[in-house]
């Protein structure tokens, strides 16, 4: 059994076609794991119609990861 990973925040498509880069990086920036330590990133994923995005082209879901710029191993 594999653990799902949580999800963090919906945005509809209006509120995020508002977000730049520099607005997400500072979200992802502030993350948190609940022991108080920077999370590692956030993963987005387009979803559409009730499901996760997918690329013919790339033959894979659509994501990008932001990695949150505080995080240290």
């Amino acid at each position: 059994h594999i653990a799902a990973v949580p999800l963090i925040k919906v945005w509809e498509k209006e509120e995020f076609v508002k977000q730049n880069i520099d607005t997400l990086q500072e979200f992802v920036n502030n993350m948190k794991y609940p022991n108080g330590k920077p999370a590692e990133g956030l993963v987005f994923r387009g979803y559409k119609n009730g499901k996760i995005m997918y690329s013919k082209n790339l033959q894979k879901m659509l994501s990008v990861k932001i990695i949150n710029q505080n995080y240290k191993d």
